[in-house]
């Protein structure tokens, strides 16, 4: 049909053929020389003059003809160039003005993440206030109760907000892909919605998935949120499960499964179609639109992948992503043997997790062996042997309690190395294990790079997205003097509550330029704690006039740690590339303000 509108288009034009060019020759004059030389040709009697007339006349025709043609022809490539050049301009504007949208997306949703973020922690930092408090047993559970429900709607706004910033920053470019920060991250902003329910999530890679693979880390992580999301919406017991591993055809296989509903078959092949769940009684019971699995399947297609289901009704479901793996990223790796000659009794509930770090111990070189009962881990605490590793769950809290009771007691160096294992939710109710005699703990889900430096001494380069390491033997400097910059009244509240019961002296102001006028000459502050978002003056342009400042007198370099409720890896960044030494995300407690500071080896000035 478009073939046809050009052609009647084109019917329309005045009558002018390939020969008619910038010279202004009729192509009837070019037909009669063609004609007068053939007429010469076959005369009589026919002389030389007459031939070389002839030939005069149809080489001129000829050459009229061709050069006729040539300027035609460039006329034309003239034409072409300048809609070409015209089609890349307005190309180029269409770009300017999309990534201009996509930059105010962004800032959009980085002000949408600091106004739900700030009083979301005000309400979960208050209401853990309370619960240190003497309450009865059913405010105890109604407060509770209260601070689980906050946390959960955090985790939600997390999830809402990344799937939002990964459609503002969709594209088709093709970088590396981080696989097991993928994994983690996406693992770890699910895991308060998964505690919430009892029920485990976790990950784990293989040893010869490749660290690294060509494609697109966004739209992959905003598949791995859609179909992990969904798993926990449908799993009432059990737990999900994100593994990675190698197939025997190269391809990198990612499989995200559960314990959940399931599905019959003919509900199976429903649930990639838009706006479909599998029956009108799910959607009754768990909600949903019904597009995130279409949406993911198209994002895996474009990724040159593809993703297929497998399910029983009652006996769960399990989502396999496939990638073709290039040649570079085929070669395994030189699996990292950092646990090896390392043996560790594993006291924990057997579950998903406890597969997860049994394989990635194993991993990593390290013998594992179980320890079935709180009876039997007791009798490891106090038996003979020594040097030995124990990883111990809070469901093994009276055996431990009793053992480092017994440890301090007797005054002697412990022979055991132990780490106890809980949720991050849990941190307040087991304050008491977090302490010497233990080693340390470790924080449900764990990171590849927390088990390394927990239990192999090897500390991870700096990155945004790593987990920090915890040990019993970290403990923050008492009495600093904190100068605390922070404009809302009750996140101040929370912070000087909280860094008053750690033991310091807390000078509260509320903008960038109180905090400057407060660190005149000879202040006499041991840290500065700095909020972003301050009317007046926010916290990165502080902390780089503070630095300009140190820089140009020779003054004690203060440290400073920014208060962010922009949890994103470049606000992150922007804090420490504007002179801070490290950042604590909002919401926090009192332990995560401990960690923090212990992080900084801060000790208070006479």
């Amino acid at each position: 049909m478009l073939f046809r509108f050009q052609m009647s288009d084109r019917a329309h034009q005045p009558s002018r053929s390939v020969f008619a060019g910038p010279v202004g020759l009729d192509p009837r004059w070019l037909l009669a020389c063609l004609a007068l030389a053939l007429v010469l040709v076959v005369s009589k009697p026919f002389s030389a003059t007459t031939g070389i007339l002839a030939v005069g006349l149809l080489v001129g025709g000829i050459v009229a003809a061709l050069g006729s043609a040539y300027f035609a022809l460039q006329a034309t490539h003239n034409a072409q160039m300048h809609r070409l050049i015209s089609a890349m301009a307005a190309e180029q504007q269409v770009r300017a003005e999309a990534e201009m949208a996509l930059r105010e997306k962004a800032r959009l949703l980085a002000t949408v993440s600091h106004e739900i973020r700030t009083p979301l922690n005000g309400v979960i930092g208050m209401l853990g206030l309370l619960l240190e408090t003497p309450l009865s047993p059913e405010q105890r559970n109604y407060t509770t109760t209260a601070n689980s429900s906050g946390r959960i709607l955090l985790s939600i706004v997390d999830e809402i907000l990344d799937t939002a910033k990964t459609q503002a920053t969709q594209s088709d470019h093709v970088g590396r892909i981080d696989l097991a920060n993928v994994l983690e991250n996406v693992t770890e902003l699910l895991s308060p919605r998964a505690h919430a329910k009892g029920i485990e999530i976790s990950c784990n890679m293989a040893p010869d998935v490749p660290h690294e693979i060509p494609g697109d880390d966004v739209r992959l992580r905003q598949v791995l949120f859609n179909l992990a999301g969904n798993a926990i919406k449908f799993t009432a017991s059990g737990g999900v499960a994100l593994e990675a591993w190698v197939d025997d055809e190269h391809r990198l296989v990612i499989d995200v499964w559960d314990t959940g509903i399931g599905m019959t078959s003919d509900e199976a092949k429903r649930v990639f179609g838009e706006f479909t769940q599998a029956n009108a009684e799910t959607q009754r019971r768990f909600g949903g639109t019904g597009l995130g699995l279409s949406i993911s399947a198209g994002l895996v297609e474009a990724m040159g992948g593809s993703l297929t289901l497998s399910s029983r009704l009652g006996d769960g479901s399990k989502f396999t992503l496939r990638f073709p793996l290039d040649e570079a990223s085929v070669v395994p790796e030189k699996p990292l043997q950092a646990l090896a000659h390392k043996k560790f009794y594993l006291a924990l509930e057997v579950g998903i997790f406890s597969n997860h770090l049994a394989r990635s111990l194993e991993g990593l070189g390290a013998q594992i062996s179980w320890v079935s009962s709180s009876k039997n881990l007791a009798a490891l605490l106090s038996g003979p042997t020594d040097a030995i590793n124990i990883i111990a769950d809070t469901s093994h809290a009276p055996a431990l309690l009793r053992w480092a009771r017994q440890s301090k007691k007797s005054k002697a160096r412990s022979t055991r190395h132990v780490w106890v294992l809980l949720k991050a939710d849990e941190r307040r109710e087991y304050r008491h294990l977090l302490q010497a005699p233990f080693a340390g703990y470790l924080l449900n889900p764990l990171r590849r790079t927390t088990i390394l430096a927990q239990l192999g001494g090897i500390m991870p380069q700096t990155h945004t997205g790593d987990a920090p390491a915890h040990t019993a033997k970290q403990t923050a400097a008492r009495n600093l003097n904190v100068l605390l910059a922070e404009d809302n009244p009750v996140n101040a509240l929370l912070a000087r509550t909280l860094l008053e019961k750690l033991g310091h002296r807390v000078s509260l102001v509320s903008n960038g330029d109180a905090a400057l006028e407060a660190l005149s000459p000879g202040h006499g502050f041991d840290l500065c704690l700095l909020d972003m978002e301050m009317p007046r003056r926010n916290g990165l342009s502080t902390a780089v006039e503070i630095r300009r400042r140190e820089a140009k007198s020779g003054e004690f370099r203060l440290p400073l740690l920014a208060l962010t409720a922009n949890a994103r890896p470049e606000d992150i960044s922007a804090c420490i590339a504007s002179g801070m030494d490290g950042h604590l995300s909002k919401p926090f407690d009192q332990l995560d303000i401990d960690e923090k500071i212990s992080s900084l080896n801060l000790a208070a000035r006479a």
